[in-house]
């Protein structure tokens, strides 16, 4: 029975995968060489992304008397707890984001 629903849940995983990003899906099955090249260049874009966000706090903390820079701390604090409180519900209320399956 366990063993039934660890295959289910495979199987969904890897449904939302190929849904996903179907481009990774097909080089993880089929070419180990383009998953890499995938691999490294979302780790690239992850990097950069964060990098983007250091340059952009550091340029909205120049000056902290900017009615401008200051809107955009705000909506910043505000989007952080909008995600925290997603993460919250994932780890603690997964069944509301996928199908769940009784034992």
């Amino acid at each position: 029975m366990v063993s039934k629903v660890y295959r289910d849940t495979c199987k969904d995983t890897d449904y939302m995968v190929v849904q996903s990003q179907p481009e990774m899906a097909h080089a993880a099955t089929n070419d180990p060489a383009r998953f890499a090249a995938l691999l490294r260049q979302l780790r690239s874009m992850q990097e950069e992304a964060e990098a983007q966000k250091k340059r952009e706090i550091n340029l909205l903390n120049s000056d902290p008397y900017d009615v401008q820079a200051q809107q955009r701390i705000e909506e910043a604090i505000r989007q952080e707890a909008v995600m925290e409180n997603l993460n919250h519900a994932l780890e603690y209320s997964p069944e509301f984001f996928g199908r769940v399956h009784m034992l």
